[in-house]
């Protein structure tokens, strides 16, 4: 059987990905949100960093809960949301959603209680946040109380800070540091 000398270009496209190394910020504080219904239902979150490293284990989340009227709260809702715009495009990704654990059907008059929230291993599912030009990558860590009423879920949001890079981290897995 004869060969043809005819071959197929055959070329695979294989996506470039491009992200800069950001550090974390040197102003490192929590920070503190609060909303309220018309039910009186109180929250106070703080987040105990405003930036969240690439590969950490969890994000820390402290609440605080006032509930005189003992609505009946169905759950709380923890999401990570990255905002992407390119130019006049944007877009929204929920990078993962879950539910506090040991909060259902909550009808209690208070809450305190600190959280450590698992975050997914997923290094290649975060970029950093990133300005540049018409380029815009943020995050969003979004606190939802719902409850069983219509109209009186209450919401906290939470502008927070990715970075993938620092000296420490460096170090640790056997990189120079700078």
């Amino acid at each position: 059987m004869r060969r043809s000398w005819l071959h197929r270009n055959i070329r695979s496209t294989r996506p470039i990905i491009v992200t800069p190394r950001v550090s974390p910020p040197r102003n490192v504080r929590p920070l503190e949100r609060e909303e309220s219904n018309f039910r009186d239902l109180y929250i106070y979150g703080k987040l105990l960093h405003n930036y969240l490293l690439i590969g950490e284990p969890y994000i820390s989340l402290e609440l605080n809960i006032q509930n005189p009227s003992q609505t009946t709260i169905k759950e709380i809702i923890v999401k990570l949301i990255q905002r992407r715009r390119l130019a006049n495009k944007y877009g929204e990704v929920v990078i993962f959603e879950q539910s506090l654990p040991d909060i259902i059907d909550f009808q209690n008059d208070y809450l305190h209680r600190t959280f450590q929230v698992p975050v997914l291993p997923s290094v290649q599912l975060f970029a950093p946040t990133s300005y540049y030009k018409s380029w815009v990558i943020d995050y969003i860590f979004k606190v939802t109380l719902k409850t069983k009423l219509f109209f009186t879920n209450v919401t906290l949001d939470f502008p927070l800070i990715v970075a993938n890079s620092t000296s420490k981290l460096r170090t640790k897995y056997g990189n120079t540091a700078q």
